[in-house]
């Protein structure tokens, strides 16, 4: 008989396990745990009609007593959200983490789940794993990442610097590097954990780590420039890279190309800062018309926020500003405590002074 325990604290503490691993375990013995993990770690290498017809054969043995049935719903909802029934998916892991409550691997799943579709309930799913399971590396791992975590900057770092070393992935890395790109002191250390990343697997996020790193702290526009190139080769929908190569194609003075790099940002992604960006562009070139367009779809989108009012009025006072002092003045008495220190930033993005 196969030690579940210890496969089990084996698999808690790496990150990456192949199919290779399971199938000698599986020969065996055949367990609904192991076909459950097999496809957890393995879902996207094995792609997912494999993993569906694996989970079809084995389920045919299924006994009504298998112990590790719950472990099945991990590669159930993992299938039925690839083929974009997403409330099925939620459904059938929320039906496993009933069958078992202590099940560790279903809440992750679940976590995952909802994270992906940026479902409202993400901060709650994540709150329940991490307090139900305090010292599981994944779930610490999961919590250090988050941005639903109140954890930020070095004590996030800690959890992942803490974490085993087979555990630690692209994004692990990616997030070291972000945390210490901003510390003046140990910024250095951020270009290498951008290229820890890439050497576990290349990732458009490192890219743009680099990328920033090499015109941020290098000066070296050339080299970032390739960095953002090989971003958007990796992920077309790099918003991040379009972004900043449409300024830097602005700064050269190629206004049409500037244009169309944040065109395409906003043809694979519609963010805040996406509209933001064309919004500048167009202050920037007087063309006021279209910066009113682009911040007033930021309201559309997102709502009458003071997110959404402090751009419009950064656009209002960009084509005349003979109100400024009232207007700034309505804004910060409509938005409250907070508002005027936004209201700075924003006008800072337009080369304005609060």
């Amino acid at each position: 008989m196969l030690n579940f325990p210890l496969i089990d604290s084996y698999l808690s503490e790496h990150y990456r396990v192949p199919a290779s691993y399971f199938d000698d375990l599986l020969k065996q013995q055949q367990s609904s745990f192991l076909i459950g993990l097999k496809i957890f770690f393995n879902f996207y290498d094995l792609g997912v009609d494999k993993c569906e017809q694996i989970l079809k054969v084995h389920s045919a043995t299924l006994t009504s007593n298998d112990p590790f049935k719950s472990y099945l719903g991990i590669a159930q909802s993992a299938i039925l959200f690839e083929r974009r029934q997403v409330d099925e998916a939620i459904s059938v892991i929320k039906r496993s983490i009933a069958l078992e409550s202590n099940n560790k691997w279903c809440h992750l799943q679940h976590y995952y789940l909802v994270s992906r579709t940026s479902l409202p309930e993400t901060a709650d799913v994540l709150s329940e794993l991490v307090n139900k399971f305090p010292d599981w590396p994944w779930a610490k791992m999961e919590r250090a990442l988050s941005v639903h975590s109140a954890l930020h900057g070095e004590d996030a770092a800690s959890i992942i610097h803490s974490l085993p070393q087979t555990l630690r992935n692209e994004e692990t890395e990616v997030f070291l590097g972000d945390v210490y790109f901003f510390d003046n002191d140990q910024h250095y250390r951020s270009f290498k954990h951008y290229q820890d990343s890439l050497k576990i697997k290349e990732n458009s996020a490192a890219w743009c780590g680099l990328a920033n790193y090499e015109n941020y702290y290098n000066e070296d526009k050339v080299a970032a420039t390739k960095c953002y190139q090989r971003a958007i080769e990796i992920d077309k929908s790099c918003t991040n890279a379009y972004a900043t190569l449409g300024w830097f194609a602005f700064y050269d003075g190629d206004h049409q190309k500037a244009l169309e790099f944040f065109e395409k940002s906003i043809e694979v992604e519609t963010t805040v800062d996406n509209y933001w960006d064309l919004a500048l562009f167009y202050i920037r070139t007087k063309n006021f018309p279209m910066a009113h367009k682009y911040v007033n779809e930021i309201k559309n989108h997102w709502g009458d926020t003071h997110d959404s009012a402090a751009r419009i009025l950064v656009v209002q006072l960009s084509e005349d500003d003979s109100a400024r002092d009232q207007l700034i003045a309505s804004y910060i008495d409509t938005y409250g405590p907070g508002s005027e220190e936004f209201l700075s930033g924003i006008m800072a993005d337009a080369n304005m002074e609060l």
